[in-house]
């Protein structure tokens, strides 16, 4: 590959053609990933997550927001053919962007009927990246979602020792300040797990780079960094996750929390938001047009322009916001599709 100035780069990255990094963990140059340079620059990764809708619907947010990421999930999706080989090949060939796997096993979010369901089991993932691998070498893949979440280990300290906690929050015996060890069972058996998913991804999928799990951020992910530390920085990224109440600039939330233990456990590695969002909106399921367009001239300034606090730190190369959702069935609110996709672009190029 001949040398690319700053100038072509950066063309590049905004155009969404494509983009370059040095892949971390021993890989080659990756040929579609991009590493930020500082907070505030246009070229900080940017995309959505696709929940549910049609390929085509996809495709007109990723051109409206004028994004380069788009983020898949293995067991929901489209709802014109699922995914199957046709939607799986226009996803990673003709809708613009690169495109992020994340599997289903693994995930604590979604209740699968046993907290076991949580652990990533290898051969488990290997099955589910391998259609899309096969379709696209070039994939980013994420293994699972939120294992410290209620159904994963609040469900297994639920079931294994009656822990509860109150209305919605997670067992006392989980959270800081009155934390059990007992509860290090849980986190000791999913990094094994997920400590064998990364090699047999490395083993299987070569050309793919991969991101940690997105811990949930106020269910004591800082218990899963100290004893998973190793295996989550065997991945090229770390993910984390920041779904705030109001703004960024929120106190005592997902980000304040997430923020500084990413500095202290990962401040060496370049880190990528799997989720971000703000929550408003809830009372009225729907948002509005305004509603839409404010959530994405906000997204933009977040992710392109420093405005949070903290600011977003430099090595973070970049987000996709939770998330393109069709048929009001999860969390509609985040929905900021197609109204904010547009304030989005125009914040990001037109100030």
């Amino acid at each position: 590959m001949g040398k690319i100035s700053r100038r072509q780069l950066g063309k590049i990255l905004l155009t969404g053609a494509g983009s370059l990094a040095a892949a971390s963990a021993g890989f080659d140059l990756h040929p579609q990933a991009a590493h930020a340079e500082a907070p505030g620059y246009t070229n900080r990764m940017r995309g959505v997550v696709f929940t549910n809708g049609t390929v085509a619907q996809l495709n007109d947010c990723m051109v409206r927001g004028s994004y380069n990421k788009k983020k898949i999930v293995t067991s929901i999706g489209p709802w014109d053919g699922g995914w199957s080989q046709t939607n799986r090949t226009t996803v990673c060939h003709s809708i613009p962007g690169e495109t992020i796997v994340r599997t289903t096993r693994g995930d604590g979010s979604t209740n699968m009927g046993t907290s076991e369901w949580a652990y990533p089991v290898a051969a488990d993932i290997v099955n589910e990246i391998a259609p899309w691998y096969n379709t696209h070498n070039y994939i980013w893949i994420e293994i699972g979602n939120e294992p410290n979440g209620f159904y994963g280990w609040v469900k297994w300290a639920k079931d294994t020792y009656g822990w509860t906690g109150t209305g919605d929050q997670p067992p006392p015996q989980l959270m800081p300040g009155t934390y059990d060890s007992r509860a290090d069972e849980y986190i000791w058996n999913w990094r094994y797990h997920f400590g064998e998913a990364v090699a047999q991804c490395r083993a299987n999928f070569p050309r793919s780079l991969i991101i940690s799990t997105g811990l949930s951020s106020w269910i004591n992910p800082g218990r899963w960094f100290e004893i998973a530390k190793d295996k989550l920085a065997l991945c090229n990224y770390i993910g984390f996750h920041v779904l705030n109440p109001n703004s960024f600039y929120d106190v005592n939330c997902d980000y304040t929390r997430i923020i500084p233990l990413l500095q202290t456990h990962f401040s060496n590695k370049q880190w990528f938001m799997t989720e971000f969002g703000i929550d408003a909106g809830r009372a009225n399921t729907y948002l509005s047009v305004a509603q839409k367009q404010a959530k994405g001239r906000q997204y933009a300034e977040f992710l392109h322009f420093s405005k949070s606090s903290p600011i977003l730190p430099s090595n973070c190369v970049g987000g996709v916001y939770f998330h393109q959702m069709m048929n009001g069935t999860i969390e509609p609110w985040y929905n900021i599709y197609p109204e904010g996709d547009d304030a989005f672009k125009n914040r990001v190029f037109n100030g």
